[in-house]
This record gives structure tokens, sequence and C-alpha cells, in this order.
């Protein structure tokens, strides 16, 4: 293998790591170890990937090029077909989680969040492969404290584009909490997953769309779309909404998780470690902190229990709704 040609792989594969250890620490209630969600960035390096490219070759979603502002040929399959299928593939192993089996009973809402972050990694991963090896340059680190988001366009009118990971882990938070915590019948437990597919097909076509069609006069980044498309597309502030929504809606779903987890199992002082005022997530880091001192073994055995009370706890609020 030429060597020239593996680090950008290398490097790419460390920027993904990085961004998943961020969405990990504010997913601060998992179950799973780390090791736990590699079959899932697997399925995205290759699952997701492959189905994406095999759906996109089907005759009904083929496009004769448009010019666009500046007489460049774009496909329009890049923001009608394509945004929909890539998103599609990438949450196919949280809709079998959440939806088609039973399995998403002693998962959290963290944990079907990193699964859907994973699988969306690992297809940002391999197109950002190819892009590398078509162009020649690596995605930007600026922009790493939020999850690897890009942004095209000056600073009066960008866009922006959350990230391969973001929308599945997106779409993964809103079925879970849709399955855990919403007071309705499991019948319609999907409705806010399929309004966040919507939105995510809806940003990720937009800035699609954006990207392809530069406008002409100076100081405009781009062509204005239609107006109603406008419209929505300001109410997403331009496909920032998701980049807030993802840390935001994870942590108040945890917090209502452990309320219920709580309200089911009681408080427990007896699970509790020494110098642990209470079962929160800053608490679980102040002792796992302090046991540092005894060893790597002893600080693994300590995240590990941490991991599973967790689980109990949702075990006893799954029995308690389903005896």
């Amino acid at each position: 293998m030429d060597v020239l040609a593996f680090w950008p792989s290398l490097s790419l594969l460390a920027f993904f790591l990085a961004i998943f250890l961020e969405c990990r620490v504010v997913g601060a209630r998992a179950t799973m170890p780390l090791r736990g969600f590699l079959s899932f960035f697997v399925f995205g390096c290759i699952g997701a990937t492959l189905f994406s490219l095999l759906v996109q070759q089907a005759p009904f979603l083929q496009f004769a090029p448009v010019a666009n502002a500046r007489a460049q040929l774009v496909m329009p399959a890049a923001w009608l077909t394509s945004p929909v299928v890539e998103e599609f593939a990438k949450i196919l192993p949280v809709i079998v989680l959440v939806f088609l089996t039973s399995v998403w009973r002693r998962l959290s809402v963290a944990d079907l969040t990193l699964a859907g972050f994973a699988a969306g990694a690992g297809f940002g991963f391999v197109e950002n492969n190819l892009e590398t090896l078509v162009n020649g340059s690596l995605p930007s680190f600026d922009h790493l404290m939020f999850f690897g988001y890009q942004s095209a366009g000056n600073a009066g009118n960008a866009v922006y584009f959350a990230g391969h990971a973001v929308y599945p882990a997106l779409f993964a938070l809103a079925a879970g909490a849709g399955v855990r915590l919403l007071p309705v019948s499991r019948l319609y437990a999907w409705i806010p997953a399929a309004f966040v597919f919507a939105l995510a097909c809806f940003d990720h076509g937009m800035y699609n769309w954006k990207a392809l069609h530069p406008a002409v006069a100076q100081g405009v980044s781009f062509e204005n779309a239609p107006q109603a498309l406008e419209v929505l597309y300001a109410i997403t502030c331009h496909g920032m909404l998701e980049i807030w929504l993802l840390p935001l809606g994870l942590i108040a779903a945890q917090i209502a998780e452990a309320r219920f987890c709580t309200m089911a199992l009681g408080r427990r002082a007896d699970l509790r470690l020494p110098y642990e005022a209470g079962r929160w997530a800053i608490n679980e880091w102040f002792v796992a902190v302090l046991r540092l001192a005894y060893g790597r073994a002893v600080f693994l055995q300590t995240l590990a229990y941490f991991r599973r009370r967790r689980a109990f706890a949702l075990a006893s609020l799954e029995v308690l709704r389903n005896p």
C-alpha cells in the first residue's frame, strides 16, 4: 500500500474518532463500551455506502445534467434523491434496533444516539476518503468542537452541513426518545423520528443545491431557491439547527430518562460508590478520576460498573412498564 495514500485515511480516522468521543461525552448515560459501537461504524463504511451506491444507480433516480448560473453542468440527483438515499442508508441499523426488534428496551437513549452517530461516521469516513483521492484535500479541523460540521459561503450568506454523523444520530435520538419517553402508544413513537428524517433530508438537499449553485453577482455566495424553500431553510438557520439540536436534545432526553429510571428503581443509596453524592454523570466522572490512583484495571472496572448500573435501572424501568 502506498504510504502517502495511507496517511490521509489515518488522519480521517482520527478525525471521526475525535468527533465520536465528543458525542460520547455528551451521551454520558451509555451502557455500551466504546468497542460496542465498532460494528455500527463498520456498517456505515461498508453496508450504508454500498446500499447508497447501488440504489442511486436505479434508472428512475437518474436525471439529465442541468446548467447553473455559471454555465456549469450539475447533476440534479445531488439535491433531489441523493440526500434521501444517503440518510436512509445510514439510519437502517437504528430502524432495526428501535422499530423492528425489542433490543431498544435494554439500550439507553444515549446508546441509540451513539449507534446512529457511529454509522454516520463510517459513511462519512468512506466519502471523505473518496473526496481526498479526487481533490487531494482533507476536511478542515476548524469546526471539530461541533461534531465536524461544514460550512460554505461568507459571513453574511453562509450555509451549514451538520455532517454525515449528526443526522443519523439525531434520528436515533428522536427514535429513542419516542419509544421511551413519550407517554403515548408505541404506534405513534415513530413520528419524532420521521420528522427528524424529513428535516435532515431537506437541509442536506439544500446544502448540496447551494454548493452547486454559486451566484454570479459579486458579494453574494449562492443563488436563491424558490421562496417557499428559502423560508423553510431560514427556519432551520440554513442548516445550523441540527448542530445545536443534537447536544441539547441528547442532554434533555438523558435527564428525562434518568428521572423515569429513578422513579422505577428508587434512589438506592446502596448502589453508590464511596464519595458519590448522587447518580449524576458528573459524580461518576469525579469518582472515576479518584480511582485512577488505584490503577488502570480499577478505573476500567469502575466505568464498567457505572454502565451496568445504568443498564440495571433501564431493566427496572422496562419491567415496571411491561411486566
